[in-house]
């Protein structure tokens, strides 16, 4: 085909403005069948895509087949022109070098594995059209919690917190089994997700290899916090912090990770980074627990005064020593403006914990008839009393949050235990009462209750009967010992399978549903209404 026919075919498209869709005449139904059509990408609201199967147009030395199943995109004044043939894709016809291809739509890629679990679900996914608005441009406050364009939080993004604001909790089981790990099942750890957040519960062997595999980054780990000082329940917590340090880059963070665990932990990881000369790029706090007696058989407690020799770490940053209150009989943790976490004591083999997430109530809905009442215009002066600032009207009147506010909303609770085969004092059953969430270990079933206290570790009975006490909401089960497959590679007709550990928990709680967790497996924790 000469210019002067290629000419007329691009004026002719360009100012007629039809959709060219079927224009030649029908092939056989062989060819039907191969004809392909060509998705183009739009990165211009102003693009026009023209899709055909064929032009023809009369010239003097006859009729001229000029294009097969192609696609004609005009933007302004730039006309490029592709193509996509069934016996070769991408083939160029013609001398002209605006007749360009573009590469078909490969297949989607597929979810890595453990994603989510096959059981749990998180948070569904944003829509596309609810993701207009978000620019690369961002506020620190907003960027921290919307999970458009590169932010991190699962919640919607509403801006700075205040009227409309939601926080997003999830639970993603790393590891949920016990002694060591295994192929189907990794050492013990979790991960509690909020606002971005992520806080590590227990850092078994492999944990870092774990995380890799599911959807949370290790750098977003803020807070780590272990149970007891059992291998499979801290041995992976140096390399991971080795990991974090190198995909850091030399960026030195100023805020450091909060480790908070039994006594000894401390020297733990100083000697372990001291014998294999590693210098973190972050700076990190060890905040230890001092354990009781009456946490583990006497012969199994270890005094660590020996950590204050003068070969220990250095005194700065080292952390704070907490001890029992013994009025609230509980460890508190951490106390900001979202949440308080306490820990309370277990009984195992040696002193083992277990901590209560609570999130900090929340102001109540705007009463809209009382504001209008009062005669508080809307605008910046709601804002101010939803986060709890009084407004000054225009005559004078001050109106607190407390006059025009409904009751607070109440937190959401999340208790994770560690190894144990009971509870040391009320503390834990205080710090769980009506918990929303409440992780327990269960690693052998009832008939090897025997078995199973002689080595500090609980059953689903044992489990089941603490969070009826506590009045838990959901129970949650965990720890399972490698005999024990996940239900997806249990045999069928087996008797003493993982799905027999959850009849056993539920003929104890009323037939209540109780969740065995798996590895990736991600559980959301609903925001209370």
């Amino acid at each position: 085909m000469n210019s002067d026919s290629k000419a007329h075919c691009f004026f002719l498209l360009r100012h007629c403005k039809l959709k060219l869709l079927d224009l030649a005449t029908e092939r056989d139904s062989s060819q039907r069948k191969n004809r392909n059509y060509k998705n183009i990408r739009r990165s211009k609201a102003s693009r026009r895509i023209f899709l055909f199967k064929n032009i023809t147009r009369k010239t003097k030395s006859g009729a001229v087949n000029v294009f097969t199943s192609g696609a004609l995109v005009l933007t302004g004044s730039c006309h490029h022109l592709t193509q996509r043939t069934g016996a070769g894709e991408g083939r160029r016809r013609g001398s002209h070098r605006r007749l360009g291809t573009v590469p078909p739509a490969g297949p989607s890629l597929p979810t890595r594995p453990g994603r989510l679990g096959a059981t749990e679900r998180g948070p569904p996914a944003r829509p596309r059209a609810a993701a207009r608005g978000h620019g690369r441009r961002r506020t620190s406050a907003c960027a921290r919690r919307c999970p458009v364009a590169g932010c991190a939080s699962l919640g919607s993004c509403r801006g700075p917190r205040g009227a409309g604001w939601k926080m997003s909790m999830d639970v993603t089981f790393l590891g949920t089994g016990a002694a060591y790990p295994s192929p189907t099942r990794g050492a013990s750890a979790l991960v509690l997700r909020c606002e971005g957040e992520c806080w590590l519960f227990d850092c078994g062997e492999g944990t870092q290899t774990q995380l890799m595999k599911s959807q949370l980054k290790a750098g977003r780990i803020t807070k780590i916090f272990i149970t007891h000082l059992h291998g499979d329940h801290f041995f992976g917590l140096p390399g991971l912090l080795c990991t974090i340090s190198l995909q850091s880059g030399s960026t030195v963070t100023k805020q450091p990770i909060e480790i908070y665990g039994p006594a000894g932990l401390r020297d733990f990881i100083w000697r372990t980074m001291e014998l294999s000369h590693t210098e973190l790029v972050f700076p990190y706090v060890v905040h230890e627990l001092v354990p009781t007696a009456d946490q583990c058989p006497t012969e199994e407690l270890k005094d660590f005064v020996h950590v204050n020799r003068a070969d220990s770490p250095p005194k700065d940053g080292q952390g704070r020593t907490i001890l029992l209150d013994s009025e609230e009989n509980s460890y508190l943790l951490v106390d900001d403006e979202q949440f308080v976490v306490k820990a309370f004591r277990l009984f195992h083999r040696i002193p083992s914990f277990g901590f209560s997430v609570m999130e900090k109530k929340r102001p109540g809905k705007l009463n809209a008839q009382k504001l209008k009442d009062l005669g508080v215009p809307p605008g910046p002066a709601y804002g101010k009393l939803k986060n709890g600032i009084s407004v000054v009207l225009e005559n004078g009147v001050t109106i607190s949050p407390q006059d025009v506010l409904k009751k607070p909303i109440v937190g959401r609770k999340i208790c994770i235990l560690g190894d144990c085969s009971g509870v040391v004092g009320d503390g834990g059953v205080k710090l769980c009462f009506e918990a929303d969430l409440l992780i327990h270990e269960a690693t052998l079933d009832d008939a090897q209750m025997d078995k199973a206290k002689e080595h500090g570790h609980s059953t689903p009975q044992m489990a089941a009967a603490f969070a009826k006490l506590c009045q838990a909401k959901r129970l949650v089960l965990t720890h399972f010992s490698q005999r024990y497959k996940p239900v997806a590679l249990a045999r069928e007709g087996e008797t003493d399978g993982i799905v027999e550990l959850k009849k056993q928990a539920e003929s104890v709680l009323d037939l209540q549903e109780v969740t065995l967790a798996e590895d990736f497996m991600v559980i959301g924790i609903p925001i209370k209404k």
